[in-house]
């Protein structure tokens, strides 16, 4: 009966739809939003571990159903992904300090790979956004 359940939800599993970084960049949205109404970095950071595990476990299923090399549109989920490390790894700290916020926010912009005068990226803009929230 177990291992019927389990297939059964498997199968689910693979018949959803992976989300895609528009997906992601939505979810990021409301979290943050959610996040923005508490007061302290504790709760802020909580709903932004919400959304790591999200990403975590669409790019667990990216590389299930395709382990070999992944498709433009998992790339792009996988990019912006990386570029929220830093503020993922920041809102693991039990308690931040202005050292480590500017660190992440150097981390984000030495890895968003545009010209040195040229704006910031959509994902590192949305990685800087949460950094600074959870810096405030």
């Amino acid at each position: 009966m177990f291992k019927i359940a389990l297939a059964l939800t498997l199968l689910a599993a693979h018949a959803a739809p992976l989300k895609s970084a528009e997906d992601f960049f939505k979810e990021s949205q409301a979290a943050f939003e959610k996040a923005s109404k508490e007061t302290t970095f504790e709760k802020k950071g909580t709903a932004l571990k919400a959304l790591e595990k999200s990403f975590e476990a669409t790019l667990n299923q990216y590389e299930k159903s395709n382990p070999t090399e992944g498709d433009d549109k998992e790339q792009d989920v996988a990019r912006l992904f990386y570029t929220l490390e830093p503020a993922f790894e920041l809102a693991k700290l039990k308690d931040k300090t202005k050292k480590d916020c500017a660190r992440k926010k150097q981390n984000v912009m030495t890895g968003d790979n545009q010209a040195e005068d040229a704006p910031a990226s959509p994902n590192a803009k949305e990685a800087l956004r949460w950094i600074e929230l959870l810096c405030k």
